[in-house]
């Protein structure tokens, strides 16, 4: 439960961007992607901390099953304020459960598992070579095409950090 300054915080917010004609979503909206994507990305890698916290605790399996819990309320909270579905509902929840089951439940049991073994830095640095697979499925699946300014920025992440993680770095 939220203290007494937290709702009249968030009571003020909610004031302020029903007076300027916005909602919650348009705020979000507003928010340049690539900004977003920066966001996102720290606040993942925060959230790897706080895994890695938990796995001292609890087995990479307890965590992931915790996670995806607490990540599918948050998703049912906000979807009805923030997102819709043109299609058949059945597909979408097809979607969901896949999504699910593969990169939410695997994927993280994975490497939550390597957190434990070879901790954040050295887990993170082989997660980070995810952007590559990402392009690569874009392109074959969603048929995207990647310019070649992307493949070096995905590689110069990629590198950078292998080698800030690296013992040596």
């Amino acid at each position: 439960m939220a203290d007494p300054l937290e709702r009249a915080i968030i009571r003020a917010l909610e004031v302020s961007l029903t007076a300027a004609g916005l909602s919650l979503a348009d705020l979000f909206s507003a928010i340049p992607p690539e900004y977003r994507a920066l966001l996102g990305s720290f606040f993942f890698a925060c959230n790897q901390i706080m895994v890695r916290r938990l796995t001292e605790r609890a087995s990479p399996l307890t965590v992931t099953i915790m996670i995806n819990f607490w990540m599918s309320v948050t998703a049912l909270f906000l979807v009805p304020f923030s997102d819709s579905f043109d299609g058949s509902l059945a597909q979408a929840f097809l979607f969901f459960v896949g999504v699910g089951l593969l990169g939410q439940g695997a994927a993280r049991f994975l490497a939550y598992g390597s957190n434990k073994l070879i901790g954040v830095g050295r887990t993170n640095a082989v997660v980070a070579a995810s952007p590559i697979g990402a392009s690569m499925m874009g392109a074959l699946i969603l048929g995207e095409r990647p310019a070649v300014e992307v493949w070096v920025g995905i590689a110069l992440i990629v590198a950078g950090l292998v080698f800030l993680t690296s013992d040596k770095g």
